[in-house]
């Protein structure tokens, strides 16, 4: 159940990833997203119930690592091969 909120965070929060990125560059999205993640990641580690992770996993490791972080990973490659976009995101999957 906990993925199952942070795979849904990667579909809703896709386009807004997409959009920060374009504002205020890969590599600071990047950053934050990482900082969030790790803040979520750590809040989880002493949550008491199932609630407190889904907010803290699901919902802020979803939302900022999966999201942000991960979103710019692939998109960075086919940013800077500009001449064959397949190329990038191809070695952004192996």
């Amino acid at each position: 159940m906990l993925y199952n909120v942070a795979d849904a965070n990667v579909n809703v929060e896709g386009p807004i990833g997409g959009m920060l990125t374009n504002r205020f560059g890969h590599r600071l999205v990047a950053m934050i997203g990482g900082l969030c993640a790790t803040v979520g990641l750590a809040l989880s580690a002493v949550g008491s119930n199932v609630y407190h992770l889904i907010v803290t996993f699901g919902i802020m490791t979803g939302t900022y690592y999966v999201s942000k972080s991960f979103l710019v990973s692939f998109e960075l490659p086919s940013h800077i091969l500009d001449l064959d976009r397949l190329l990038g995101a191809g070695v952004c999957l192996f």
